[in-house]
């Protein structure tokens, strides 16, 4: 470390006290004292024990004098001061004599890290033993500028002596003076290994080959050795991964290495000589042969038959090239055989030679032979021989001319022949004689039988015993299957089979017709009195057990399947039909179903007193007696009297009203219930019905107006209470769909009590005029009107846009946005991403789609109210109930692209209007298919009495579900685009009804399918039922082509409400606009019925303009 190396630090105390003191004489004579102290703190200088301390450059000691007088400061302001605190006095004198003294407290502190020195680094070769020894104890020396000696840690004398082995030791010491100064030192210690190990292995050995191998065992594991200095060496192979080891015949070497962990190493030989003395074995000394194929001799290979065997296992000599022909017998020969090492032996082998092939005898081949006019067959002498390979001379047993020729009659004919040789080997042959009869039997069956069934039975009995015959030349045939047979009704073709004794089959087929000529019996039940169901206009009647029929076939159809009949009040008469799969029927009237309603109607009124109040400046209360006086009947039809609606009309009078109603149905069933209904007196009107005032005192507050024109005016005096929730700019603000937007406003708190203090609701509109200044204007969303009727803080509710309409000035981010709704409660502007823009094409396509549609809807209801044919018709007169709907339709949607959205009641009233009219058009829809449904179920059911109920259902239901959904929603009915809110879940009272309607026609329609098919199938159709078949099929198909165009079309409808798909919308709005267009051509253009009506008018009308000119003409000439 050089000696300017170090660091000076002085820390300044302020004295501790100054003391002043004067005596004034008449010599003017002044004295002054003082004393200070300071305090102050220095580092040693390098390499030193010492601080110096410059007073004047630390500007710790000065002096100075009223007088301007020099000032004589002693001692000197340069001092050397030692580790450690000291203070120093310092005494200031001016040129009058006057002195004044201070104090300084100086502290040296010690910075300077001890001096430590260790040995060089050190290298060494290991030389005898596996270490070096090592004494370094004395080698370190450590100095420090304070003159102590710190102590070395760790101690090189308890280090050391240190022994080493080959390797690198990194030695670290450290000393730390009294002042927390750390010195420090390294060096290594390194042992290198270079002597080679030393390896020993056997000498050069000669060995000769264990008996009876090619190989000697020798194992020198124990006999090869390494050693190293090191203490460690690794000799590779390893001697015990190579021994014991299989030397062969000849020299073999194997080298060895041995190699410490320095990677000295060092390789030795082992040199192995395997000799071979010992002679080859002699093969085995006879063996025996057989006879070449077709030869009196054997050919003998020594080569593969008498190899000789060694324990080198190569041999040589004369037999190796020997291959001999031996005749049958004893033969005798000597072999020489050699090793590769030259060790020889002669061997004497014996060959035998024995004949084991048999003789050959050829017989003719197997014979067949057909039998013709004569009952066997003559047989000549075939050509048989033998032949042996010893050429021995055979004699064939037996002999072929003890046998043949010989007459055979049908059948199969085996003869056997054998020879033998003079070694006892025997031969043989055989053939077969086949004598076969091909002359196929003779059958005759009549082509067609014809039968009826048993009484009572599926069944009919076949018997063609007389009329099926078979004959054979044999004279012996039979036919396989049975004659006589009962078999189910209907046609089924059966073959027959004659054989004779040979085989020869024939056959012949018969198609057989079992007819079913008896009608089915049907049971009919008889009549009685029964009451209409629980909460319905028919009784059930249930005819399981008195109503069924039976058939001979086990299958009968028709209506008496229909086991559960509905019939309305009155007296009914209803035929029952059954007809077997063979078209025999047969029919049944059951002639009095006579139906009671004994059910009471239902009337409801309100269960407590009720208080109204008069209108504005009247004494008069109007009540809409809807709202709280219901009636209901199973029989649909019911009578209230006295009538509210005369009732109520004129008002109610200021006092307590009693009223009591009474409600009966068509048969004498009668309800009562009675209410009582208060109106109060007279009213105080206020001299405000407004109020119109800013929140707060900012330039840009937010403004409100509440009106209270629609509360009870003795309600009043009213209170609108105000306030403020501040928030930051773009606050983020969840709705009640769980989605997050940015607030761009505080929360304006609106609250409104009547004079009673009990909160009420009233119109309001607040007019935000600015945004949070902060926002980024961002095209892709819009500033819209939020509320929360919650009582949480802004950012844990759940905000709505129902019941407020959001108006906008020309730049709504500079002159802000106007809310319009008719609550009061919590209010909020928040950024919503914009509603995709209306498609412009959309738009033309849906205007023109609606006119043309509106234009074949009134062209449509036209033909039918103009043509009398068509009014008197149950299905063109709901057919009108359904055009009338879809007008209204039509004309709701025209609406809904101008302006009107503008205004919440009008926007209510469109959406209420729509709902209405869709609902009203898709129960006409369903009411077309329910009385098609009814007239094929029940053909005698009263179907004029239905269509007066199918009015209440078409116009009145719709109705009911409207005002349920109205009052269940209240003010979230409609949604800003004047159609069903989704957020208060008023769509589903659209949805859902719709869903239901067209499965209803689509089951419907699948079950008049069904039995338009069924009937169509039935046999044997009189005039009258082929024109009711007609009749139906007119019908469905009227029906077919409808139902999609009204009904089906709002399945994309339902799915375009939750999805944004655009190709869905288009079909969607494509099949809407143009259903009148589609309703026109179907019902009209396509129907037989309404274009034969209008050509049968346009004639008639011709017809009678002719007469009228001729007519003319008459009475002119």
């Amino acid at each position: 470390m050089n000696s300017t190396d170090f660091t000076k630090q002085t820390t300044q105390t302020t004295g501790a006290t100054q003391t002043t003191g004067a005596t004034q004489t008449t010599g003017a004579t002044q004295t002054t004292g003082a004393t200070q102290t300071t305090g102050a703190t220095q580092t040693t200088g390098a390499h030193f024990d010492k601080g110096t301390v410059d007073f004047i450059s630390l500007g710790l000691v000065s002096g100075t004098d009223d007088q301007s007088n020099i000032v004589s400061i002693k001692p000197r302001l340069i001092i050397d001061y030692p580790i450690g605190k000291s203070e120093q006095i310092f005494t200031g004198t001016d040129l009058s004599g006057n002195s004044e003294s201070c104090t300084i407290e100086i502290n040296v502190e010690d910075n300077e890290a001890p001096v430590l020195n260790c040995p060089g680094d050190i290298q060494d070769f290991l030389q005898d033993g596996p270490t070096r020894h090592y004494d370094l104890g004395d080698s370190f020396s450590v100095t420090d500028n304070s003159g102590e000696v710190p102590a070395i840690n760790p101690d090189p004398k308890v280090l050391f002596p240190l022994d080493l082995g080959v390797g690198v030791l990194l030695a670290f010491f450290e000393a730390m003076d009294s002042a927390g100064n750390e010195g420090t030192c390294t060096f290594t210690i390194e042992v290198i290994d270079l002597t080679p190990p030393a390896l020993s292995c056997p000498p050069a050995g000669h060995f000769t080959t264990d008996h009876g191998s090619a190989v000697v065992t020798i194992d020198y594991s124990d006999e090869i050795n390494a050693t190293d200095n090191s203490g460690q060496v690794d000799v590779r192979p390893r001697p015990n991964d190579v021994f014991p080891m299989d030397f062969p015949i000849g020299q073999t070497e194997k080298n060895f290495r041995a190699k410490d962990p320095s990677e000295n190493s060092v390789t030795c030989l082992v040199l192995i000589t395997v000799e071979d003395n010992e002679p080859p074995s002699c093969p085995p000394g006879s063996s025996n042969f057989t006879t070449d194929p077709g030869s009196d001799r054997a050919t003998v290979d020594f080569l593969t038959t008498f190899y000789p065997a060694d324990n080198s296992g190569q041999v040589f000599g004369n037999f190796t090239t020997m291959v001999g022909f031996y005749p049958i017998g004893k033969s005798v020969e000597t072999l020489v055989v050699t090793d590769p090492s030259g060790n020889t032996v002669e061997c004497t082998v014996q060959i035998n030679v024995r004949d084991t092939e048999q003789p050959v005898l050829n017989c003719p081949g197997d014979m067949l032979t057909p039998l013709e006019e004569n009952a066997t067959v003559n047989i000549q002498l075939p050509m048989i021989n033998a032949n042996d390979n010893t050429n021995d001379t055979l004699i064939i047993r037996p002999h072929p001319e003890d046998i043949f020729p010989v007459n055979l009659g049908v059948g199969d004919f085996y003869f056997t022949f054998t020879a033998n040789d003079s070694s006892g080997n025997v031969g043989s042959c055989a053939f077969q004689i086949i004598i076969l009869d091909i002359t196929p039997p003779e059958l005759d069956c009549p082509p067609i039988y014809t039968v009826y069934t048993n009484p009572g039975s599926d069944k009919g009995t076949v018997d063609l015993s007389n009329l099926i015959k078979a004959t054979d030349n044999s004279g012996e045939v039979e036919i396989h299957q049975t004659l006589r047979a009962n078999y189910t009704i209907g046609r089924r073709v059966e073959n027959y089979t004659a054989s004779d004794p040979s085989g020869n089959n024939v056959e012949c087929t018969v198609e057989i017709y079992v007819q079913d000529r008896e009608p089915p019996v049907l049971y009919c039940p008889p009549g009685g009195n029964f009451t209409t169901d629980p909460g319905s206009d028919v009784a059930t009647v249930n005819f399981t057990t008195t109503l069924y029929a039976t058939d001979n076939s086990g299958h009968v159809f028709g209506n008496y399947t229909t086991t559960v009949g509905f019939y309305p009040i009155g007296k009914s008469v209803d035929t029952f039909f059954a007809i077997d799969p063979s078209g025999n029927s047969v029919k049944c009237t059951v002639d009095i179903i006579n139906v009671r309603d004994i059910e009471d109607p239902v009337l409801n009124c309100p269960s407590t007193n009720m208080k109204i109040y008069p209108t504005t400046d009247s004494v008069l209360a109007y009540l809409n007696y809807s709202e709280v006086l219901t009636a209901k009947d199973n029989s649909m039809e019911i009578i209230i009297s006295p009538n509210p609606n005369a009732t109520f009309y004129g008002g109610i009078g200021i006092g307590q009203n009693e009223y009591k109603f009474t409600a009966a149905d068509l048969s004498g069933n009668t309800d009562f219930c009675d209410f009582r209904l208060m109106v109060p007196g007279y009213f105080t009107l206020e001299e405000k019905r407004n109020v119109t005032s800013p929140v707060s005192t900012e330039p840009y507050s937010i403004v409100f107006w509440a009106s209270t024109e629609h509360a009870v005016k003795e309600d009043g005096p009213f209170v609108v209470n105000a306030s403020l929730t501040k928030l930051s700019a773009n606050t983020l603000l969840e709705n009640v769909n769980g989605e997050f937007y940015k607030s761009v406003t505080d929360v304006l708190n609106l609250d409104s009590f009547d004079r009673n203090f009990t909160k009420i609701s009233l119109n309001c509109e607040i007019y935000f005029p600015t945004l949070k200044e902060n926002v980024e204007v961002d095209e892709n969303v819009l500033p819209v009107c939020h509320f929360t009727n919650d009582k949480y803080p802004p950012s844990e509710c759940l905000w709505a846009t129902d019941g407020c309409v959001t108006i906008y000035e020309e730049d709504y981010y500079v002159t802000g946005v106007t809310c319009r709704c008719n609550h009061l409660t919590s209010f909020v502007i928040l950024m919503k991403p914009k509603p995709k823009s209306t498609d412009q094409h959309m738009s033309i396509l849906t205007k023109c789609g609606l006119v043309i549609s509106s234009v074949f809807l009134i062209i449509t209801l036209v033909i039918i109210c103009g043509f009398r044919e068509l009014r008197s018709s149950d299905r063109f007169r709901m057919l009108r109930h359904l055009v009338i709907s879809l007008l209204c339709v039509n004309t709701l949607f025209l609406l809904l692209e101008s302006d009107a959205n503008k205004s919440l009641i009008a926007c209510s009233l469109l959406a209420g209007s729509l709902h209405y009219s869709l609902l009203a058009s898709v129960l006409w829809m369903v009411i077309i298919s329910t009385d098609l449904y009814i007239k094929i179920k029940h053909p005698f059911l009263n179907h004029e009495r239905r269509f007066s109920y199918s009015r209440f259902i078409g116009w009145i239901i719709p109705a009911i579900i409207v005002g349920i959904t109205v009052g269940s929603t209240q003010d979230n009915y409609a949604s800003d685009r004047c159609w069903l809110s989704t957020d208060s879940g008023s769509i589903w009272a659209f949805i859902s009804p719709v869903c239901l309607a067209v499965l209803t026609v689509l089951v419907q329609l699948l079950i008049i399918g069904y039995v338009a098919y069924k009937k169509s199938q039935l046999p044997n159709q009189t005039g009258e039922d082929a024109q009711h078949l007609k009749r139906i099929r007119t019908l469905f198909s009227g029906l077919l082509l409808l139902t999609p165009t009204v009904g089906l079309w709002w399945i994309f409808g339902v799915v375009v409400i939750f999805s944004d798909s655009v190709g869905l919308e288009y079909i969607f709005v494509t099949m809407n606009s143009f259903q009148g267009l589609f309703i026109g051509f179907t019902q009209c253009v396509l129907s037989k019925e309404v274009r034969d009506i209008v050509r049968k008018s346009f004639n008639n009308r011709v017809k009678q303009s002719e007469h009228t000119v001729n007519t003319a003409i008459t009475t002119t000439n």
